[in-house]
C-alpha cells in the first residue's frame, strides 16, 4: 500500500476495518516489510475471479503470486 495524507482506514467500512485491525495485530504475512506493515497494515482482499482479486474498495489486481501456494 502507498502512504497517503489520510489514514489507511479512512475509506473502510466497519467490517473491513475490524478485519484489517485484527490482521495487523495478530498475523504475520510472508515477504512482509514490518516497518511499513506496522503503520499501513495489509490490503484486505474480498473477492476473486480467475486470476484477478479485488480489494474492499473494488480495485482489481492480477494474482501473479497465487500459483506459488
Amino acid at each position: 500500500m502507498v502512504a497517503s495524507a489520510q489514514p489507511v482506514t479512512a475509506n473502510m467500512d466497519p467490517r473491513t476495518r475490524d478485519l484489517w485491525e485484527k490482521d495487523r495485530a495478530h498475523f504475520l504475512h510472508p515477504w512482509t516489510h514490518f516497518d511499513s506493515f506496522k503503520s499501513e497494515g495489509s490490503l484486505v482482499l474480498t473477492e476473486a475471479k480467475g486470476a484477478r482479486v479485488f480489494d474492499s474498495q473494488g480495485k482489481g489486481y492480477l494474482d501473479g503470486i497465487g500459483g506459488l501456494w
